[in-house]
């Protein structure tokens, strides 16, 4: 029986067993469990997750592409077996709420969760509001290797920028070993200001008619694109929460919708995805997804992503992302000598030709990396011609030339140097003219100039200390590498 209609049954309540009264009992069980988690992953103290160089999220030294569910209002007890249905749904990842007011349950989940080899990120109360409970449940979730994030708001857009940053500056002083995120369903401020206080951000696309009142799939690319474009000048982690529920009027969304929703996350640019299903009891709304076709569709996602080579191609490929007007997306990887294409269909109801220029390096014919997606598009005068129906996805596969990834490969590492710098170094690695933009920690355009010269001093003095965001391009536009300048 799968994960939803599990979840749509009249679950029996299972209370907590009996425990030995006093607060005696529960301090030796929570030392028990700390030297025990400390014995059997040496993780308390190290660094279970951060964001490197390259912007991939790292856990347990290991790049990591999150899928799985964001489960608001859970209470553990109702839903013993949440865990294992999620695990065997080929998931990666979980995101639950300190709505659970029993700590204990908490700490019984996340177990369970880390001998499931399950990822854990908890969203944390506000610190304002409650304190003591703030640290509680920090410090007694720390413990727990599963746990590889916290997520300081939900709904951050609607909070004001202080609650962020109090937020963050209390978690620093418990624990610095993960990484600390939150969630929007705004492109407005103040996700932007917000969004420098964090290692990873996660954009909420809203109910799947909301707020326009039709499934416009095009805006949601949009603002999936926007998300990506705004994380990459902080180095932030971009993830995306897909919608699989219903609200107010609008209906279910449909497997196909979900499917094109979900790899649109992926053709933008973005790293992680996780889908929203479950009960949300302050509004009363359906969220609790009653279709098996949803959750196929999800557990279809997960595979693809995370049982095939595009885990690795998403994860370490070199990015591109295009459109071909309205409702019309792709995106290119290179990666291993190979060109990776995913091309969607945005549109609910319109079939759209698709032309897609390949580069001049693919040699090989295009082959459909999975046999039961569309094979629509084929390769013509190094065109991907054809058609794609509403809502559909196609990936394909193509052989590169490998004289060029071997040149790629060999390329040399560019470098500021020096970095940490008092405001004036050059950049080491580049053999011909680029130009560089220099963006400030809150992502805005500070200075860019075209035109440089390879060994050319590069001078900052007249900016302000701090974390700068140094992007470079070839002499055609093309962004060669981002690095991070610390001026002081």
């Amino acid at each position: 029986m799968n994960l939803f209609i599990k979840l749509t049954q009249n679950s029996q309540f299972c209370a907590p067993k009996a425990l030995p009264a006093g607060n005696n009992f529960l301090s030796l069980r929570r030392a028990f469990l700390a030297v025990l988690m400390i014995l059997s992953s040496a993780a308390f103290g190290q660094l279970v997750s951060y964001v490197n160089d390259d912007g991939n999220l790292v856990v347990d030294e290991e790049a990591f592409l999150p899928v799985g569910f964001y489960c608001e209002y859970m209470n553990f007890y109702t839903w013993p077996a949440l865990a294992q249905d999620i695990a065997d749904g080929g998931f990666n990842t979980i995101v639950t709420e300190t709505y659970v007011p029993d700590i204990i349950s908490y700490e019984m989940f996340l177990n369970q969760c880390n001998g499931l080899k399950l990822k854990n990120i908890i969203v944390l109360p506000q610190y304002l509001n409650d304190p003591s409970r703030f640290d509680d449940y920090v410090n007694a979730l720390k413990i727990f290797p599963s746990l590889i994030g916290y997520n300081l708001l939900f709904n951050a857009n609607y909070a004001e920028l202080a609650v962020m940053e109090q937020q963050k500056q209390q978690l620093q002083q418990l624990d610095t070993t993960r990484i600390s995120m939150a969630d929007f369903e705004l492109i407005t401020p103040p996700f932007q200001y917000m969004i420098q206080h964090l290692e990873s951000s996660i954009f909420y696309q809203g109910p799947w008619g909301y707020p326009w009142g039709t499934p416009d799939l095009d805006m949601v690319a949009y603002r999936y694109r926007f998300h990506k474009k705004t994380t990459a000048h902080q180095v932030v982690f971009p993830m995306i929460i897909a919608q699989t529920h219903t609200w107010e009027n609008n209906s279910y969304p449909s497997a196909d919708h979900l499917d094109c929703q979900s790899y649109l996350g992926f053709i933008a640019g973005n790293k992680g995805i996780l889908f929203y299903a479950f009960l949300d009891s302050d509004n009363y709304s359906t969220i609790n997804i009653t279709q098996p076709e949803l959750y196929q569709a999800a557990c279809d996602i997960a595979a693809e992503i995370l049982q095939s080579e595009l885990k690795e191609v998403i994860l370490h490929g070199e990015h591109q992302y295009f459109n071909i007007g309205q409702y019309r997306h792709y995106a290119t990887w290179r990666y291993n000598n190979n060109l990776y294409v995913m091309a969607a269909n945005a549109s609910a109801d319109i079939c759209f030709a698709y032309d897609i220029p390949l580069p001049d390096d693919v040699i090989g014919e295009p082959v459909n990396l999975f046999d039961y997606r569309p094979d629509s598009l084929s390769l013509i005068n190094n065109h991907l011609t054809g058609s794609l129906s509403p809502y559909q996805v196609a990936i394909y596969k193509m052989d590169i030339n490998t004289g060029f990834a071997q040149k790629q490969a060999t390329k040399a590492t560019i470098t500021a140097i020096p970095n940490p710098t008092k405001g004036r170094f050059s950049i080491s690695g580049v053999e011909n003219k680029f130009s560089y933009r220099v963006f400030n920690p809150h992502g805005r355009l500070v200075m860019a100039l075209t035109e440089v010269m390879p060994g050319e001093s590069i001078n900052l003095v007249a900016l302000p200390d701090g974390i700068y965001l140094l992007s470079i391009s070839a002499k055609a536009g093309k962004q060669i590498q981002t690095i991070k300048i610390i001026k002081y």
